[in-house]
């Protein structure tokens, strides 16, 4: 299994080495860690294969200045920002910047981690509580383009699965936590997809979440 390499974006040396260990913990290789006045040949340095650039800026501009660096540069690389700010509008503008994913700095050590392996296999992530407000449902936002299924009849176990979609948590997980193979969550997360009418997995969370199914059943 090939391990995702990292580069760590953040003005605070103390969150710097902070988030490097917390991601070395949970298997990530570190390839490094700058601060905010990011020079060219840093930049420069991410042709070398890292996978995901995760951004810790000052404010919400800056990290989005950022981010559209790194994908001139390195068109490749994933850049995810971790930030506090979660306003819907500022999820959005990120997004047409190009972001492959947006944490929410309230986030666990672990929710990060997850977030990170998904990016790193071509998903985008997103913070659940955002999904709530409608600005994100809107059929013109680049986040979700169209609606999906008006309705789907989903199994009790799709459902379950959904609600670890909802959650972000990784086929390994999901399949943990119901009990069954990672290869049959696949097989039904396929199936999820087809049924509500959408690419992915992100889309397939915020369909579920905009008609009321909840991330842990009641």
């Amino acid at each position: 299994m090939t391990t995702t390499r990292v580069t760590v974006l953040s003005p605070s040396e103390v969150e710097r080495e902070g988030l490097c260990r917390i991601l070395a913990e949970y298997g990530f290789e570190i390839d490094g860690a700058h601060p905010d006045r990011w020079a060219g040949p840093s930049l420069s340095s991410l042709e070398s294969g890292v996978s995901i650039v995760l951004i810790d800026a000052q404010s919400s501009a800056q990290a989005l200045g950022y981010s559209q660096q790194v994908k001139l540069a390195t068109p490749d690389c994933k850049v995810v920002i971790f930030s506090a700010d979660c306003h819907s509008d500022t999820i959005v503008d990120a997004f047409k910047a190009g972001v492959d994913g947006y944490v929410d700095k309230h986030t666990s050590c672990e929710g990060l981690a997850k977030m990170l392996t998904l990016v790193g296999l071509g998903e985008k992530v997103i913070p659940s509580q955002p999904f709530l407000n409608m600005q994100l449902f809107n059929t013109d936002n680049l986040l979700f383009k169209g609606d999906g299924a008006p309705e789907a009849d989903l199994s009790d176990r799709e459902l379950d699965i959904m609600r670890g979609l909802i959650r972000g948590d990784p086929n390994k997980t999901i399949a943990q936590q119901i009990s069954i193979t990672e290869a049959t969550v696949k097989v039904h997360v396929k199936s999820i997809l087809r049924k509500v009418g959408v690419l992915n997995r992100t889309q397939a969370a915020i369909w579920g979440l905009n008609r009321g199914i909840a991330a842990d059943p009641s």
